[in-house]
This record gives structure tokens, C-alpha cells and sequence, in this order.
């Protein structure tokens, strides 16, 4: 065509946002994984329309890893089909080495063509081309979805060849393994052990997705050896610790001798048996592929976050679970309320269906309710709460013999100690996940496992160990920093160390967990902020960290925010100002590590207390002390001979009640106990108020949070739609807890 007296327009690559806006307009992505594909794909419109509809959904949302290298549409390959295929055999054939290698050399693709028996490519073509330009020794792609269409247009013979010639000259030995499995066109023995060992060494580090890879390929060409239902099996295995659907893996381990067999058909049913109850309780209600995809814990928080509804469809499965008494499905959705940010809600919910295990006889669903209620309590920084509920989940995992369970509660366990600086009970719980069948667990748990020793040393021994520890630590999908806040705590441990550039650089981490949204992380990430911020703004930043985490009740999170700030106001001699927010964290910290409330007390010196419901439980009197204390400082405001003016507004917060409620049900004796016990506290208050001279002119409001009558089980009907239809803003705590605000 003539294009003489037309303009020529050079049009270039779209902006990041509008990349972002385009795949937005057509799938719901996680916002991390849209910028993630937009920068591989060049932000080529065309490359982005084909790449986003060639993903699956789980990738899309953040869910399932995104692959190594983009897959290319027809499109995609239309671009540059004319420059691969009118280059010469020798040079196409180096252009498909370079398409296989991670970082290409130009010595290394000419070594490897080398043993192949290839003629030497002549790069200038290539250059030409406008397929690659070299820079010293590296070869650079000039788009990311080059190697992505040689290899497209390759024949199989030839990417056998490629790679086989790459596994000669490669040193790494787990790329020359995978390089060897890639050459394979039948069965290799050797090469199989190989990726056997490979998966192996993958599920010890956590990284259950490389090692269903590592194994199914193993099994591949394993051939007549025997050995490939064993090697089917550890990929169903490792699918189920993923969270993937291990259907297809079991099928073929139930090819293998009787013994396989019978572990795959185990296998087989568990997971089954739990995908099928949880999707006929959500009634198919779950925009989800298959049921599988409810099951892993964070699955129905992630498609909440992303979804329409927001966080209509988890609410939904959380009634849904509650009405019909699912105490098995209860965990996972204990883990989509944290992972949401519903920390209470969380624990709340946990607590609920503990209870309702335990009336019902189900001692495992217990220990996984009882375990998760320690988790949500944990992200509360509540630590004495949290090891009361692990060391329950751990009592009751072990009465059920269930190793899973057992290792989750451990690892917990092993986290508070951390954060507690018990170097000798961490490493004595980490080795009991390290031993069998503990450590044969799946990936979050290893993870947590992994996780509490990182704490261990940030808290107790080498900040730099502690560094290289957080940098190896696999990728973590966004949503689960709740769990496994990495990139926080590399910041700290960097900027600790004084390598505050190294710290800048790992901000954009930090950066994506924002953009995700519903997730509250803005304290933690607030607080990074601050610490890398020059000495005019950090201020703005600790403030707007505190007063987030102050809103979220984050005990814990909140300490470490003032003692950070307290650190920097020193650094830049401002050592006045650095007095409160020390003061606070200090005391903060040592009430966690030691479990106890500063001047809490004794339950001897505790007025209006039943001796019988303190004797029957033990919670009962540690709330009778709280109550006392409350009482005393209340007391203390009406009193004329300290000197205090009289207060204008005063309040008491008597908490007993809630607590024998919660234990012996609103009409058990524990309950009736704790009304006369606070009956006689409010007596004390209005006699105070009476010595003070101002009775007559001073009214009392009784209020309750919440009340304690049993609801009516056949009653499902959830109040959000009607509260919401209303106009009333509100929120749903637990158990049917309804706060009006």
C-alpha cells in the first residue's frame, strides 16, 4: 500500500493507569496483578486485551500464581511472525535458546547452540529485526511478549533441542533439572528422581504450587517403573495443601498398587466430602468455577474483595454457616473475616461455633474453631488470648489425633513466644512442626512455622539473619499479609540496619497491599511510610498510623507504631515529645509479654465478688478484678477529699456480666451471680455520688450493649438487608451483635 500523503503516527504504549482501566474493563482483577501483567505485556493495548482473556479467573484476582511467561493470543503472534520466520535456521534457533533462558547471555545461547551442532546465529539480523538488542554480553527483548511468540512458533522437536542444549551449559541445579525434564519426548528415570526431589524440597520450604508441578512432571515420565502413582499421589498431595483441585492427580494415583490406592481414595473423599457440603450450603450462590475453589481459606475473602457485592457473598456464607450449624466449614470463614480486616468479627464467630462443636460432640471441628479463634485474636494483639485458645486448639487437635491441626495451634503458639522473646519455647515448638507427621502440613502452616522463627530473630537475635530469612521467604499473596506481613517487616529490619535505600526499594511492595481494596492494612503501611520519610513529614504519617490502628483496636501493631515514633522524634532530638509515645508502647509490651494489666487487683482485695462463681470460674474472677478497678477509679472522680472538681460526665464499665452470660448462658447461675455482684458496684457509684453533695441534681443511665436472651434457632433470617433497606447504619459483630452508629 501507498501511503505517501498520509500522516505517520508513531503510537506508543498506554499509560500504567490506563493499562489498569482497560483489563478492569472487561474482568475483575486484583488491582497488584493488573500492573503486574500491564508492565509485562509492554501496556500494549492489543497484548493486554489478549493476555487478560487468555488468564484464568484465579489469576486475574490474585488467587493462582500468574505463569512464568504470558500467554500469547493470535494476535500477539501476528506482530511478529514476519521478523522471526524470515531469519535464518541457525539465528531463529539461538532466538528460541534466548526465548527459554531466564536472563540471556549472548555467551551462554552460543555455548548451548554449540552442543547442539547450530551454526553461529548472526545477531545483526536479530538486532534488524528489532527482536533483541545486545547490551555487553545481555541480550534484551525489545517487547516482553517476544519470547513468548518465538517459542509459539517453534516446533516441538526444536524446544526439545533448545533445551537440551541449555541443560548442558547451565550450572544452577534446579533449572538444569527442569531444562532435562523440558528435553524429555518419553520416560527418564533419572530425570525424574530428580523432579521428585525437586517437589520434595519445595513442600519443606512451603511452596506447595512448585512442588504439584515438580511431581506431576515426575510422574510423566516415570514410565513402567512403578513409581509414578507414588509420584501422582505427592502431586494430589501437594495440590490439597495449595488449595487446588487434586481430582485429576488422584484419578491417576488410583492406578498404582492397593496401598496408593487406598491413600488416594482417602484423599479423594476428604476432599470431596468438605467441596460438596460447602457448596450446597452457599447454595451456588459463589461466583467460583467449582467448589474446590471455596475451600481454601482464602477463596471466599478474595472474591469478596473483588467481587460486585463487596463483602456481601462472605456475610452471606458466614450466616449460611451459623444457621445450619457448619462447625466444619467454620474455619475458612473465620479466615475470610480476618483476612478482610473483621478481626472481632472473626474472633466472635469463632468463639460461637467453638461452642456449638463442643455441644454437638465434634472434637475436631473444636480444635480447628478454637485454633482459628486464637489466630483472629492474635491480629487483635491480644497475646494471652491468643496462647488460652492455641493451647485449647493444640489439647483438643491432639485428643483427636489430627497432625494438621496440631501443627496450625503449634505454630501459633510459637508466634506469641516470639513476640514474647522466649527464644527457648520457639525453637522447641518449631522443632515439634519440623518432625514427622507435623511437618508433612499444608503450606500456611509452614509458612507460620516459617514466619514465628523470622520473628524470633527479629525480636531476639541477627537483624541481618533476619533480613536474608525475610527475603527468602516465597512471594505471598497480597491478601494473606495479614498472616505473613513480609514487606512490613523487611522495612523495619532495613531501615533498623541503616540500608534505607534497600528499605525504599521495598516500598512499592508495600505500595500494592494498598491498592488492594477492603484490606486494612493503612497502619502498618502508614508506619513504613513514616520510617521512610525525610525528617519535615514523618510526623504526618505516625499520626495517621496511630489514629488507624487506635480505630481497629490493634493493641500490638499500635505499641509498635509508638515506639517507632518515639525512636525517630530522638533521632531528630525532639526528646520531649518522644516521652508519651514510649511510655505507652513500654507499657503496652510488657502487659503482653507478661499477660497482666498494670495495677490489676488481686482477686483478695476484689469488693462485691460471689465466692462460688470465682471458684467455679476462673474467667469469672479475672473480670470481677477488671470490674473493680473500674469501679475504684470511678469512685475516685466523685471524691471531693482528692481535690477533683466533679466531673460533668463519668462513667463505669462493668464487664462482668457479659463474661458469666457468655459462660453460663443469660438465666445460668454464673449469670445471676454477676447481676447482684454489679447491682451492688452501681450502689457504691450512687452513694458516692450522694457524699459528693449532688444527687439531686445528677441522673444515671444503665446501658447494655447487648442483651443476653437465647435467639429462637428456627429464626435464620439475617437483619443486614432489613437495617440496610432502613437507612440505619450499623454494624453485625459475631453472634448476632447489633451496633447502631
Amino acid at each position: 500500500m501507498d501511503l505517501r500523503g498520509f500522516e505517520i503516527v508513531e503510537v506508543g504504549p498506554l499509560t500504567a493507569t490506563d493499562s489498569v482501566e482497560l483489563l478492569a474493563s472487561f474482568h475483575h482483577w486484583s488491582p497488584a496483578v493488573a500492573a503486574e501483567v500491564a508492565r509485562r505485556s509492554g501496556r500494549n493495548p492489543l497484548t493486554l486485551l489478549e493476555v487478560g482473556r487468555t488468564l484464568t479467573d484465579g489469576q486475574r484476582r490474585g488467587m493462582e500464581k500468574l505463569p512464568d511467561r504470558l500467554p500469547t493470543g493470535s494476535a500477539t503472534i501476528r506482530l511478529f511472525r514476519g521478523q522471526i520466520e524470515a531469519l535464518s535456521d541457525e539465528t531463529r534457533f539461538a532466538l528460541l535458546v534466548a526465548a527459554l533462558c531466564n536472563e540471556p547471555g549472548q555467551g551462554e545461547v552460543e555455548a548451548a547452540c554449540a552442543t547442539t551442532g547450530s551454526g553461529e546465529p548472526n545477531w545483526a539480523d536479530l538486532e534488524r529485526a528489532r527482536l533483541l538488542t545486545r547490551r555487553g554480553d545481555r541480550l534484551e527483548f525489545t517487547h516482553p511478549l517476544v519470547p513468548s511468540a518465538v517459542i509459539e512458533l517453534a516446533d516441538p522437536l526444536s524446544i526439545r533441542r533448545a533445551n537440551r542444549g541449555l541443560s548442558l551449559v547451565v550450572t544452577e541445579p534446579t533449572r538444569r533439572t527442569w531444562l532435562r525434564a523440558e528435553a524429555c519426548s518419553g520416560a527418564d528415570e533419572t530425570t525424574a528422581l530428580e523432579l521428585e526431589g525437586l517437589a520434595a524440597g519445595a513442600l519443606a520450604v512451603g511452596d506447595s504450587p512448585a512442588a504439584v508441578r515438580a511431581a506431576a512432571r515426575a510422574a510423566e515420565l516415570s514410565g513402567d517403573t512403578g513409581s509414578a502413582p507414588h509420584r501422582w499421589l505427592l502431586a494430589a498431595r501437594s495440590a490439597s495443601m495449595a488449595g487446588l483441585d487434586p481430582t485429576v492427580y488422584i484419578n491417576r494415583a488410583r492406578t498404582g498398587p492397593i496401598e496408593v490406592r487406598a491413600e488416594a481414595i482417602v484423599l479423594e473423599a476428604a476432599a470431596v466430602s468438605l467441596a460438596r457440603r460447602a457448596w450446597v450450603l452457599a447454595e451456588g450462590r459463589f461466583d467460583i468455577d467449582h467448589p474446590f475453589g471455596l475451600m481454601p481459606a482464602i477463596a471466599i475473602a478474595v472474591n469478596a474483595h473483588f467481587g460486585p457485592n463487596g463483602h456481601a457473598e462472605l456475610f452471606e456464607c458466614r450466616r449460611l454457616v451459623q444457621a445450619r450449624a457448619a462447625v466444619d466449614l467454620a474455619t475458612p470463614v473465620t479466615m475470610g473475616l480476618v483476612v478482610a480486616g473483621r478481626h472481632e468479627e472473626a474472633f466472635e464467630f469463632a468463639k460461637a461455633m467453638y461452642r456449638q462443636s463442643v455441644r454437638d460432640g465434634r472434637i475436631l471441628a473444636a480444635a480447628w474453631t478454637a485454633t482459628a479463634a486464637g489466630m483472629a485474636s492474635l491480629l487483635m494483639g491480644d497475646l494471652p488470648a491468643t496462647r488460652r485458645w492455641c493451647t485449647l486448639g493444640l489439647e483438643l487437635g491432639q485428643a483427636a489425633d489430627v497432625p494438621y491441626v496440631i501443627a496450625q495451634a503449634t505454630s501459633q503458639l510459637a508466634t506469641v513466644a516470639a513476640l514474647r522473646g522466649d527464644r527457648e519455647t520457639v525453637a522447641t515448638l518449631t522443632d515439634e512442626i519440623d518432625a514427622p507427621p507435623l511437618c508433612d502440613s499444608p503450606t500456611p502452616t509452614l509458612h507460620s512455622r516459617r514466619f514465628a522463627s523470622i520473628l524470633d530473630e527479629l525480636q531476639s537475635g541477627s537483624l541481618d539473619l533476619a533480613v536474608e530469612q525475610l527475603r527468602a521467604f516465597r512471594d505471598v499473596a497480597i491478601p494473606m499479609a495479614e498472616h505473613w506481613p513480609i514487606a512490613y517487616e523487611l522495612v523495619e529490619a532495613l531501615v533498623r540496619l541503616g540500608r534505607n535505600d534497600e528499605a525504599l526499594e521495598v516500598m512499592p511492595l508495600v505500595d500494592a497491599i494498598e491498592a488492594e481494596r477492603s484490606l486494612q492494612h493503612g497502619g502498618q503501611i502508614e508506619r513504613c511510610r513514616a520510617l521512610t520519610a525525610g525528617p519535615e513529614n514523618f510526623d504526618h504519617h505516625f499520626l495517621v498510623a496511630i489514629e488507624c490502628l487506635e480505630g481497629q483496636h490493634r493493641s500490638l501493631e499500635l505499641a509498635r507504631t509508638r515506639l517507632c515514633f518515639g525512636e525517630r522524634l530522638i533521632a531528630t532530638g525532639r526528646n520531649s515529645e518522644a516521652l508519651e509515645p514510649l511510655r505507652s508502647a513500654l507499657a503496652t509490651f510488657d502487659n503482653l509479654r507478661t499477660g497482666r494489666a498494670a495495677g490489676l487487683p488481686e482477686e483478695v482485695d476484689t469488693t462485691h465478688i460471689d465466692p462460688a462463681a470465682a471458684a467455679a470460674s476462673g474467667f469469672y474472677g479475672f473480670m470481677s478484678r477488671v470490674d473493680h478497678l473500674s469501679l475504684l477509679d470511678t469512685l475516685a472522680g466523685w471524691d471531693r477529699s482528692l481535690g477533683n472538681d466533679l466531673p460533668v460526665l463519668s462513667w463505669c464499665s462493668l464487664a462482668v456480666t457479659d463474661a458469666a452470660g457468655h459462660e453460663s448462658g443469660p438465666h445460668g447461675e454464673l449469670a445471676r451471680a454477676a447481676v447482684r455482684d454489679s447491682d451492688a458496684r452501681v450502689g457504691e457509684i450512687v452513694t458516692a455520688v450522694e457524699r459528693a453533695g449532688v444527687l439531686e441534681r445528677t441522673a444515671f443511665f444503665v446501658i447494655a450493649d447487648h442483651g443476653m436472651e437465647q435467639c429462637d434457632p428456627e429464626v435464620v433470617r439475617p437483619w443486614e438487608d432489613d437495617l440496610t433497606e432502613a437507612g440505619v447504619q450499623h454494624r453485625i459483630l459475631g453472634e448476632g451483635l447489633i451496633y447502631l452508629s
